[in-house]
């Protein structure tokens, strides 16, 4: 595949996340919602450590999604659309709703190196880059997706999350569908039909 290509694969991914992201609101006890996912210890672009459970999941509104600063294909144009729903927020939003971007090459990915690579596609507050020892960025990558990491690859989904409340999209959906999707999260508004 040339780069800049996406996989037919991926696009199909993309669109069925998408559909089931959207008519299914994943919802339990926020005092259980987030204990499978193990609370290790990752560092930000800026070096500052960061625990996964309690500082990512447990805190407000988040948009997650893996990546590799070396990828050609899908990666770029993950960071493009999600700097496209950053920019489609308002100020108090982008302060309420942050993106979380994980690596799929931990040994190579060093802080520095995360933060110039998104450098490349935002520049503003509100999006924190993670890496780690291989075994913890591994762990996590298992309970956040169900699958074990693969350096160097990854599928375009888009965990998004709120209190308890889940929501699996695509990171190559119309920005303003996830814009969608994230503000209602934040508020707190339950999906139709959904009980709470």
């Amino acid at each position: 595949m040339k780069s800049g290509q996406v996989d037919r694969r991926d696009v199909l991914l993309a669109l069925t996340g998408s559909v089931w992201g959207l008519a299914h609101c994943a919802r339990a006890p926020e005092h259980d919602a987030y204990a499978r996912i193990p609370d290790v210890e990752l560092m930000d672009q800026n070096g500052r450590a960061v625990r996964l459970r309690s500082d990512v999941f447990s805190r407000g509104t988040f948009m997650l999604h893996l990546a590799f600063t070396t990828c050609t294909g899908s990666c770029p144009s993950a960071a493009q659309n999600l700097a496209k729903v950053r920019a489609l927020l308002t100020a108090d939003e982008a302060s309420a709703i942050r993106t979380v971007t994980i690596t799929t090459e931990p040994a190579r990915d060093t802080p520095h190196r995360m933060r110039e690579w998104l450098e490349k596609f935002y520049t503003g507050p509100g999006w924190t880059l993670l890496t780690g020892a291989v075994r913890d960025v591994a762990d996590a990558v298992a309970a956040i997706t169900g699958d074990s990491l693969r350096t160097g690859q990854h599928t375009p989904f888009l965990l998004m999350g709120a209190r308890g409340r889940q929501v699996r999209s695509s990171t190559f959906d119309h920005p303003q569908l996830l814009v969608k999707l994230a503000r209602r999260l934040n508020s707190g508004a339950p999906e139709e039909g959904e009980t709470t």
